[in-house]
This record gives structure tokens, C-alpha cells and sequence, in this order.
């Protein structure tokens, strides 16, 4: 099984940078606001869930299957 070098920083923006951001650009900006504790948690979460509904799928046709022999893996 292989995946190429574009197609594996396709699924780490989506699956990780994409809500990491959201959490922050969201905690920042509410912080930043001069809101309340409980103001800026639910900035950070909601942050998050626009980052989490921003990521984009990934179907199986960019993963390449491919039978290894015996012998390539003993080395």
C-alpha cells in the first residue's frame, strides 16, 4: 500500500492543521475581543467545528495497492 508525498500533506491539512487552526484563529480572536472565560472556550469550539467542516474527504482511488512478495520483505 502507497500513498504519494502530495496526497499525505492533503491528509494531514485536512485531518489536523485544518481544526488546529480553527481552535486557534477562534481562541485568539474571542481573547482578543476582551470576552470572557467562557465566551473565549466557546470561540475555541466553535473555531474548531468550522475547522472540522472545512476538511475535505479523501476517496480510496489515491491509495495505490500493490501485493508484496515474499522476498521484498525479508530485506
Amino acid at each position: 500500500m502507497s500513498i504519494s508525498l502530495s496526497e499525505q500533506l492533503r491528509v494531514l491539512v485536512n485531518s489536523l492543521l485544518l481544526p488546529l487552526f480553527g481552535f486557534i484563529i477562534g481562541t485568539g480572536f474571542t481573547h482578543f475581543t476582551g470576552a470572557t472565560e467562557w465566551i473565549v472556550v466557546s470561540g475555541g469550539m466553535l473555531g474548531l467545528v468550522i475547522g472540522l467542516w472545512s476538511c475535505r474527504t479523501k476517496n480510496w482511488n489515491t491509495i495505490e495497492m500493490n501485493e508484496v512478495s515474499i522476498h521484498e520483505q525479508l530485506y
